[in-house]
Formats: C-alpha cells, sequence, structure tokens
C-alpha cells in the first residue's frame, strides 16, 4: 500500500512536470528529463505491480473479472504496439493467428499484463535483426498462445533460476514468468516454457475456450489507467528507451 501510494504521488510529479514541459516545445534539455523520470516511473511501476499482482493472486486476493472477449485482437493489438517500437530498432514483432477470431472469456487486464511479460522478456534478449512470433490456434477446447524469440536463449540452470527456483522473483524474468504462470493457472489453463542458449526462447499458454466466465474475484482493482498506453508503457519499460518517453505519452 505504501508503494502503491508513493507511486501515485510520482506519477502527478511526472504528469504535472511533463504539461510543463509540453508548454516549452524549445526546451529540448526539459524534454529530455521528463522523458527519463518518466521512464524511470515506469520501471518502478512494473517491479511493484507485478510483484502485488503475483502475491496477490497467490493469496487468493487478486481482481479477476472474465469477460467474453476476442482473443485473437486483443493480441493483436499488442503486438502491434510492440512492433512499433521495435521497427525502428531493427527488430521484428509479428503475430500469426490462423482464425481471424476467437471468443471466450478472459481477465483482459491480466492476459494483456501475461503476454507483455513474455514479449518484454523476448525483445529484451534479441540482438540485432532479431525477432519475436507471437501466434494464437485453437486446439479443441484450448486456445494455445506461443511466444517464440531468436535471441540469445538460456542455459537449463539459467531457465530453472527464472521460472520457479528459489531466489527466481530477484530478477525481472523470474517475476514476469511466475506471474505469467499464475495468470494461466486462474484462468484454468497451463505454462510452458522451454529455452537453449543460443536459440532463443518458446513460451506457451494454454488457455480453456469457455464462454461463461465463471468465478469473478473483486479484489484491489485494476492498476493501470483505462485504456491507451499506461499497460504497454509499464510492462515493456525494462526494455524501451527513455527517448521512447515522450510528448506523445506525458499525461495520457
Amino acid at each position: 500500500h505504501t508503494m502503491r501510494t508513493a507511486l501515485t504521488d510520482l506519477r502527478l510529479a511526472v504528469d504535472r512536470i511533463g504539461k510543463i514541459s509540453a508548454a516549452r516545445e524549445d526546451d529540448g534539455e526539459l524534454a529530455s528529463g521528463v522523458a527519463s523520470l518518466s521512464h524511470g516511473y515506469y520501471r518502478l511501476a512494473r517491479a511493484v505491480l507485478n510483484s502485488s499482482a503475483l502475491e496477490a493472486i497467490e493469496r487468493g486476493t487478486a481482481a479477476f473479472s472474465p469477460k467474453e472477449l476476442d482473443l485473437s485482437e486483443v493480441i493483436r493489438e499488442l503486438v502491434w504496439t510492440a512492433g512499433f517500437f521495435a521497427g525502428p530498432r531493427g527488430l521484428s514483432v509479428v503475430y500469426d493467428c490462423p482464425d481471424e477470431r476467437l471468443y471466450m472469456c478472459f481477465d483482459r487486464t491480466l492476459i494483456e499484463q501475461m503476454l507483455l511479460n513474455l514479449l518484454s522478456n523476448s525483445l529484451i534478449s534479441l540482438g540485432p535483426g532479431g525477432s519475436v512470433r507471437v501466434s494464437l490456434e485453437r486446439r479443441a477446447q484450448r486456445a494455445i498462445i506461443s511466444v517464440d524469440d531468436n535471441g540469445c536463449g538460456m542455459s537449463p540452470e539459467q531457465l530453472a533460476s527464472v521460472s520457479g527456483g528459489e531466489g527466481s522473483l530477484s530478477s525481472a524474468p523470474g517475476i514476469g514468468l511466475a506471474l505469467g504462470r499464475a495468470i494461466a493457472e486462474l484462468h484454468g489453463g497451463a505454462f510452458v516454457i522451454e529455452s537453449r542458449p543460443g536459440s532463443g526462447t518458446s513460451a506457451r499458454v494454454m488457455l480453456p475456450v469457455v464462454e461463461d466466465g465463471g468465478a469473478v474475484f473483486s479484489g484491489g482493482g485494476a492498476p493501470y489507467r483505462s485504456g491507451g498506453m499506461d499497460m504497454v508503457l509499464t510492462q515493456l519499460s525494462t526494455w524501451l528507451r527513455s527517448s521512447d518517453y515522450d510528448s506523445r505519452f506525458s499525461g495520457e
């Protein structure tokens, strides 16, 4: 609670300074400082919000509100946004979905949080010309989301240390993968990850295709602003650069 309150105060300060910067279009130094401050805020927010979300799911106190939505469209929007930032760096993020629409019940905020964590981990691992491929397919009553990259990969020891081993939550990938598994299981699904040094990493999320949303848990509510870029700027903050946090997104 104390950390969330501090984050709220910091966000208000960043927004105020961002508005001042926007009014001084010729002050490049101020704009650069605001971008750096904003980036720092989002990096801190990611660590706090992901840790608190994981703890809430484990305690059974997480906000969980599944609704019937088009999973394909939700994924497509996130992949396009990630690609918007990746393209100028010579990186590729593509989406492959044979079925145009897949309506099912899921908590949009949690699924977006999970997918963006996986995209962040993949993007961080990429070298020049690297790529991430996100796909969605339906097999019987399961929807399978796959995130495959051709990055540096991980050794069995590294993979174990960030996917459930002792001390795994000390690293950003460890928190993201643990949270991804928790979100998948909260939806009644499963999470699998494979990786080899020099051969990239593959993550699979298997979710049941259901039309009834089932249980709804009223927790503390989603910590993100409704709509806009807030979720993306938070969850990709460990990969994004300060220059990505410019006046286009200030004070959303």
